[in-house]
């Protein structure tokens, strides 16, 4: 993601992108939460860190009660945060991330905290507290970082590097996600750097109606150009009676006067599914000052035909633009257009098949 759209900084040892959750039950519990994350021991150190997010969006072809709402952010989730670290060794360091996320409109937790188990992600029967990241681990500069718990799957944090907005928060927006998955449970993953090259690997395993999955990346960059490269197998519960694959690669390219482009294709197969979906995208950004920059975006998800089944297209395109007031604060506006046809599957934003044009407003604090 280019710098000058705001991507709050973390550790080097976090170098997870997102586009896109906690529970606070009450504000004793929240003030406690940011006065924990405040500490600083002479040990280690605890930093807090979040998004707030607030989108006014409108778009035919939906159901009257969805044609205008209040919404999430667009194309970054709400959440807040806090990372941990301690140095045990020269070149050592013990870590921790705790994510939770909201929905501003509401106040409610998002992930939903009783989401349905599939594709590596477990059944919650409870809530979730922190349900976008929940991990510790250990991170050195030389080997890596090897890290456990609930984590963003490899999948989405490679193609996130190679989509201008990371994967989009809006399901109007987003085509990846649906089919990649954004986050497993129960996760071991390895990410390290060596020079100019990235490699990442990830296990979850499986526990109880919890299905493991696993997944490779690699990444290698020689400025100005970064090229990028995933595979993910995810099993949707413990007696694998399916399984998804997914395969992809991207670029992205700094051009002169303040233009990057980007590009990506993704394959998903699946053994219950009598269709297969390839998909390519294209984006272009412009940093048209310091303050202003400007992104056009068009993606096509094209799924096969199969014996009764007719061959459907899902295209989105989608133009914004975003005003940095400063690092912390931003105001956006952004036009976007989804048209389903074929066989395709109706999005559950969408009332019929056709063409659902749509466009929305926000405005954007991190911390």
């Amino acid at each position: 993601m280019p710098a000058s759209t705001g991507e709050m900084t973390r550790p080097t040892w976090v170098n997870e992108k997102d586009g896109d959750n906690m529970i606070i039950r009450n504000g004793a519990f929240a003030l406690s939460f940011l006065a924990m994350a405040a500490h600083a021991s002479a040990e280690g150190t605890l930093a807090p860190y979040g998004i707030a997010d607030v989108s006014v969006r409108h778009a035919d072809d939906a159901t009257p009660a969805n044609r205008s709402i209040l919404d999430d952010g667009q194309f970054y989730a709400s959440r807040i945060g806090v990372t941990g670290s301690e140095d045990l060794q020269p070149d050592l360091k013990a870590v921790m991330v705790l994510e939770a996320g909201f929905d501003p409109s509401t106040g409610n937790a998002t992930p939903a905290p009783t989401a349905t188990a599939s594709y590596g992600q477990a059944a919650t029967t409870g809530s979730r507290l922190f349900g976008r990241q929940s991990y510790v681990g250990l991170a050195s500069t030389r080997f890596g970082a090897l890290t456990f718990g609930r984590q963003f799957t490899l999948a989405h944090i490679v193609s996130g590097e190679f989509q201008p907005n990371t994967n989009p928060n809006s399901a109007p927006l987003a085509v990846l996600p649906g089919w990649q998955g954004a986050r497993q449970d129960n996760m071991v993953k390895y990410l390290n750097d060596v020079g100019p090259l990235s490699l990442g690997a990830s296990y979850a395993f499986s526990e109880g109606a919890n299905g493991k999955a696993y997944g490779l990346s690699a990444g290698y960059k020689f400025a100005p150009v970064e090229i990028l490269a995933y595979g993910q197998r995810m099993d949707n519960n413990a007696t694998a009676t399916d399984h998804r694959k997914i395969l992809g690669a991207g670029f992205d390219v700094a051009l002169p006067a303040g233009f990057k482009a980007y590009g990506g294709y993704m394959k998903r197969t699946q053994t219950a599914s009598t269709v297969q979906n390839n998909i390519l995208l294209a984006a272009l950004t412009w940093s048209a000052t310091p303050k202003l920059v400007l992104t056009a975006s068009g993606t096509l998800d094209h799924e096969s035909a199969f014996a009764t089944t007719h061959a459907g297209s899902r295209k989105v395109y989608f133009v914004e633009a975003e005003y940095h007031f400063t690092h912390t604060t931003s105001l956006y506006a952004e036009l976007d257009r989804n048209q389903v046809e074929g066989g395709y599957a109706l999005p559950a934003f969408m009332l019929a098949k056709g063409t659902q044009d749509g466009g929305a407003i926000g405005l954007e604090y991190r911390f």
